[in-house]
């Protein structure tokens, strides 16, 4: 036998030939591939990269061929099955190249099993009947699945991330896979519900593999995480892959996966760094669901009726490969969350060390379960036929089509008002906790009508009330004292002179913005669905006047252009981006187009290849961020001066967003919105020029997507 260093360099050295003619052909044949099998078997191999005879970068390039290699279609369906068996050992490995590497062929080797039996439809047997009726495919499916979700204790992150990542791609495959990993009664359920307890138990273990499952046994990492990060990157995955499916919400209370959390919530205070990261977890998977979020089948007929509201996503199966998560499923876990742990919440919300985390939290949770609430609402009424599919679909995006929430005893909307009253007792920390989570709440309209309102508006129509067991009750209350002074308080601290710190107005310019509706007019292509009920916008409107009421800055656009003079780059681009959300209103459009040096700032694409201070940018990154924040606020201005020029029609849906009346402060009235009108009219050239030259002042010279980095919550 040749000794594996003899071995291993010449190795070494096949791979570096494989590359160069991967990187000249584009891609290696499978003649190359074969051909390099049979020269260095799967036995040779895994006995060459166990041996220790390969070390950094050889070893390294050795992994990255051998995994393009069976990455390849047609040695995928040739190869891999027979590499699988040799993967095991790999993953006890001590060295982490190794480990990832056995990760992800196992991941490919599942999926394709996953494929094949979607191609061949078979028998599926309840979780919980153990390996009976289980055809081989299948049962080689939950062995790799076991073996990646023990890979979620690996100290290496990027070994765990992979694990979790391709776990979770297998399970939203189909109804029975999600069943098997999230259910107690399977034994890959109980494998990850063994992970999760470790969250209160930090002795239990993983169950072993269960008897006459298919060979060879499964390897755990060499060292494994802390018990409490293990337990939380296996609540994650369970929770997002209830946020995948319809079915989910209801799956996860059958499962039982919060059993671990109400338990920790329990005894929060006696490990408050371990309860906050727990609190993140929870969180974070929610929002990264959301941010990644497909509309729901309701949204989707929406759109298919009026085309003009954005146009349809694709299949859950054939976005960009990955499976997105169901709008609908995300926002029912939430309302199940919320049910489930509102009340162990509650007692945590006046921790200084855990209010923060708290209180983002319980804004996500409310958040969903008035989104969840809205679509069960449209989906019976058009089930009743009380609302046609095409009138749904003309009037979704609108305010008014939806019935404001009020939660006016939430204890979420109390702990706001009550860190935001001028008169209480509250500290800067906790304003900036309270504003985070009032920024959460606004990112929808249901959420930001909660925040702000009590009484109907103008609907006529109950609203719901917060029970206190987590669920709502019918209540129809007058206008909000709570949401009156948050509006005033918010605005004051993003707009007014004498904010008590930057990071405070930092985090009320992002919440401001977020309660403004920038992302929600992106989302849906509507420019209504910035709106929210007009009680509220009249709110928000006398506010913002409100807040600069001072000899210094007499009106908004004189606050904000102070506002833009620090050589503060996060500061600049939250008021842009707070320019941006709100300019989609005429009313404050026109007064920003009336100010002649904001608006030549604006336009002027050199304003921003250094601070308005002329100190130099801090970064580039920096640079390109706040560059096309300000382009986003010219697009607003543009788009509502381009809207105002367009007639309207008297047997049309909602008025348009441009034909609101300004706050009372501004004394409406017809002239008033025809000054509105001439001072957007006269500054639209200026505007379209400005739009025309891209964000750099170059046209076409920087393409970004659309909005910039997302600014959800302000201050972590």
């Amino acid at each position: 036998m040749k000794d594996p260093c003899q071995t291993g360099e010449e190795l070494v050295q096949r791979c570096q030939e494989l590359q160069t003619k991967k990187s000249v052909a584009g891609c290696l044949s499978d003649t190359d591939v074969q051909q390099f099998f049979e020269e260095h078997p799967i036995q040779t191999l895994n006995s060459v990269l166990s041996s220790g005879a390969l070390g950094g970068q050889g070893l390294e390039l050795v992994v990255s061929v051998i995994t393009s290699c069976l990455s390849l279609p047609g040695s995928r369906d040739a190869l891999l099955p027979a590499v699988l068996p040799h993967l095991h050992p790999a993953c006890a490995s001590p060295v982490p190249v190794l480990r990832r590497m056995a990760v992800d062929l196992m991941g490919l080797g599942l999926l394709q099993l996953s494929e094949q039996a979607e191609a061949t439809p078979q028998h599926l047997p309840p979780p919980g009947s153990g390996s009976t009726g289980l055809s081989p495919q299948q049962k080689q499916q939950l062995v790799l699945a076991e073996q990646l979700v023990l890979m979620l204790q690996d100290t290496n992150l990027d070994v765990a991330d992979a694990a979790s990542k391709l776990v979770l791609k297998w399970a939203l495959g189909s109804a029975w896979c999600m069943q098997q990993l999230l259910l107690p009664a399977s034994p890959l359920g109980a494998c990850l519900h063994g992970l999760t307890l470790k969250l209160v138990d930090a002795g239990s273990r993983a169950p072993a593999q269960t008897q006459g499952a298919v060979q060879p046994p499964l390897s755990s990492p060499p060292e494994c995480a802390s018990p409490a990060e293990v337990s939380s990157r296996a609540l994650s995955l369970g929770l997002k892959a209830c946020c995948a499916r319809p079915e989910g919400p209801a799956l996860m209370e059958q499962a039982g996966l919060l059993q671990p959390v109400v338990v920790a919530l329990g005894t929060a205070t006696d490990d408050p760094l371990g309860t906050s990261a727990l609190l993140a977890v929870l969180r974070e998977s929610l929002e990264d669901s959301v941010r990644g979020a497909r509309p729901s089948t309701q949204q989707q007929e929406q759109r298919q009726q009026d085309p003009s509201k954005g146009a349809v996503a694709a299949p859950a199966s054939t976005q960009g490969g990955d499976i997105r998560p169901d709008q609908a499923a995300v926002h029912g876990l939430a309302a199940v969350m919320h049910r489930t742990l509102i009340t162990l919440l509650v007692p945590l919300m006046k921790d200084p060390l855990l209010s923060s985390n708290v209180l983002l939290l319980c804004a996500v949770l409310l958040r969903g379960m008035l989104e969840a609430q809205g679509l069960e609402q449209q989906g019976a009424q058009r089930h009743s036929g009380s609302l046609s599919p095409s009138a749904v679909a003309a009037s979704a995006p609108c305010a008014s089509s939806f019935q404001p929430v009020s939660l006016s005893d939430h204890p979420l909307l109390a702990a706001i008002h009550n860190a935001l009253d001028p008169g209480g007792p509250g500290s800067v920390e906790a304003e900036i906790a309270a504003v985070d989570a009032a920024g959460v709440l606004g990112l929808t309209v249901r959420g930001g009508e909660a925040l702000l309102l009590e009484a109907p508006g103008s609907n006529a129509v109950p609203r719901a009330c917060f029970s206190g067991t987590g669920s709502v009750v019918l209540s129809s209350h007058g206008v909000s004292a709570y949401g009156r002074v948050i509006a005033h308080v918010l605005l004051a601290r993003a707009l007014a002179s004498n904010c008590p710190t930057p990071a405070l107005r930092l985090a009320a310019l992002h919440a401001a913005a977020n309660l403004a509706g920038l992302e929600r007019v992106h989302e849906t292509g509507d420019r209504r669905a910035a709106l929210l009920a007009p009680v509220a916008e009249t709110l928000i409107g006398d506010a913002t006047y409100m807040a600069c009421t001072s000899a210094a800055t007499p009106s908004p656009a004189e606050g904000l252009l102070s506002l833009l003079e620090p050589p503060f780059p996060e500061q600049r681009a939250a008021v842009y981006r707070f320019i941006a959300a709100m300019a989609l209103r005429s009313w404050f459009a026109a007064e920003v187009v009336r100010h002649s040096t904001l608006l030549s700032l604006l336009t002027s694409p050199g304003s921003e290849s250094r601070g308005v201070s002329g100190a130099a940018m801090p970064t580039e990154a920096d640079n390109i961020n706040i560059a096309a924040w300000r382009y986003a606020a010219v697009e607003s201005l543009w788009l509502t001066a381009e809207a105002i020029q367009q007639p309207r029609t008297s047997n049309g849906p909602t008025p348009p967003l441009t034909d609101l009346p300004p706050p009372a402060a501004v004394a409406p009235g017809t002239a008033e919105l025809a000054a509105a009108r001439a001072a957007l009219t006269a500054a639209l050239p200026q505007l379209r020029e400005s739009v025309k030259g891209g964000p750099h002042g170059r046209r076409g010279a920087l393409n970004l997507g659309g909005l910039p980095r997302e600014h959800q919550v302000a201050t972590m």
